[in-house]
């Protein structure tokens, strides 16, 4: 099972819903556009470009729900979901250093991300 799959996967069981198909967008955007420049630690600045991928389902869309999935260069960089306005990291890293790691939550480990890319 693809990372992608098993964060839905993590946010259907989350959120009590039955299996949904997922559709996904990809946008090029800048890290300030998606966290506060306060929470940029490390390397990571609010004008690096990078990649997003937010999933959506018919169904969780009424409840205002998105798994993400940031890449900087084919590298995950961050990994959550938006619950409503507010922003659940499961996974940050600038490549060097891990900030964020609760990938316990997907049955997965920092290799697994690290060899995955998205799109």
């Amino acid at each position: 099972m693809s990372l992608s799959e098993q964060l839905c996967k993590f946010v259907e069981r989350r959120f009590k819903y039955l299996n949904d198909i997922w559709y996904f967008e990809h946008v090029e955007t800048t890290l300030g556009e998606i966290f506060d420049s306060k929470d940029l630690s490390g390397d990571l600045s609010a004008d690096k470009e990078v990649d997003t991928f937010t999933y959506f389902s018919m169904t969780l869309d009424d409840e205002h729900v998105y798994p993400f999935i940031v890449q900087d260069d084919k590298q995950i960089i961050a990994m959550g979901y938006i619950e409503e306005e507010e922003l659940k990291l499961i996974y940050l890293t600038d490549g060097k250093s891990i900030f964020i790691d609760e990938l316990h939550l997907l049955d997965t480990n920092k290799e697994s991300v690290q060899n995955e890319t998205v799109g």
